[in-house]
């Protein structure tokens, strides 16, 4: 509330010009700007960051919720070919969801998954290392297809 009172003070100032429409930038009284660019980055561009932060968040958490718990990928990295997981991961990521993000969220636990199975008896210690193969291919794929479109 004191930033607004300031800024109304500082508005006094400037009142010389009759109509506000008229007024420019470079019109207001250096206090005034000083004031307005503070405000701005103290309070307007934080707000706008957190809103826009939260409206990410709820996509990246929605678009990987849509592809499945990690269970049912591990299931698919024990049937599915690489590419073929690659290109459903590739749906995710235009969706809004970064590969890092995949790869901690999405791939990670599909591999720490991949082993419950194994010592619950689900599945042999051949399927889990072939599981793990095919994460680990997915991982230097979807890396390569990132730095072929992007060098940073």
């Amino acid at each position: 509330m004191a930033v607004l009172s300031e800024f109304s003070a500082c508005e006094a100032e400037s009142e010389a010009v009759s109509d506000p429409r008229e007024r420019s930038c470079r019109e207001f009284p250096p206090a005034a700007r000083s004031l307005l660019v503070t405000m701005i980055e103290s309070e307007i561009i934080p707000r706008l960051l957190l809103a826009h932060t939260d409206r990410t968040m709820r996509t990246t958490a929605a678009s990987i919720a849509n592809f499945g718990d990690a269970h049912a990928v591990a299931e698919l990295f024990l049937v599915m070919d690489s590419a073929d997981i690659v290109r459903r991961l590739q749906t995710v990521v235009d969706s809004g969801v970064t590969r890092e993000q995949i790869y901690l969220q999405l791939l990670a636990p599909v591999a720490r998954t991949l082993s419950i199975f194994w010592e619950e008896g689900r599945c042999s210690l051949d399927d889990v290392a072939r599981g793990l193969y095919c994460v680990g291919q997915v991982l230097r794929e979807m890396h390569m297809d990132h730095g072929a479109s992007d060098p940073h």
